[in-house]
C-alpha cells in the first residue's frame, strides 16, 4: 500500500481559493449563524418537551406499579367505555404516538 504521495508545490498553491470579504459574504455568514442559533434553541426546546413527556410516563408507570388495584379499575373502565361506544381506545391512543413522516 502506498503511503507517500508527492504533490507539486505549484498545484497546491493554485488549488487554494480565498473569498474576498464583501458585504454579501458578511450577510450570508450572519444569516447562517442566525439559522444555526435558531436551530440550537429549537433542539433544546424539543429535548425539554421530550424529557417532560418521558418524566410523565415514568411517574405514571410508577403510580400504576404502586397502586395496582386502582389502575386495574381504571383499565376496566376503559373496557366498559369501549363496549359502550364501540371505540378501541387503545388503538386511538396508539395512533396519537405515530409520527407523520
Amino acid at each position: 500500500m502506498r503511503t507517500d504521495y508527492e504533490y507539486l508545490e505549484s498545484f497546491s498553491a493554485s488549488a487554494t481559493a480565498t473569498l474576498s470579504p464583501s458585504p454579501k459574504n458578511d450577510r450570508a455568514t450572519k444569516s447562517t449563524l442566525t439559522l444555526m442559533g435558531v436551530t440550537g434553541v429549537l433542539m433544546i426546546a424539543e429535548m425539554s418537551v421530550h424529557n417532560i413527556l418521558m418524566g410523565g410516563f415514568m411517574i405514571a408507570s410508577a403510580i400504576v406499579i404502586a397502586l395496582p388495584k386502582q389502575s386495574q379499575a381504571l383499565f376496566t373502565n376503559f373496557d366498559k367505555l369501549q363496549r359502550k361506544y364501540g371505540v378501541n381506545l387503545y388503538a386511538v391512543s396508539g395512533l396519537a404516538r405515530l409520527k407523520p413522516y
